[in-house]
């Protein structure tokens, strides 16, 4: 996995995970770039 570079998006939750279980896999956390969508009330 050296030469994979990750773009993700989504839930927290989702993010996570997949970083995880990427990492678990042998990638190194660098690799990954996420755009989190989580809630954000308007004031």
């Amino acid at each position: 996995l050296s030469a994979v570079h990750v773009y993700a998006s989504g839930s927290p939750a989702m993010i996570y995970g997949t970083l995880d279980a990427l990492v678990s896999a042998g990638m190194d956390a660098h690799q990954m770039r996420a755009d989190v969508f989580a809630y954000a009330p308007r004031p």
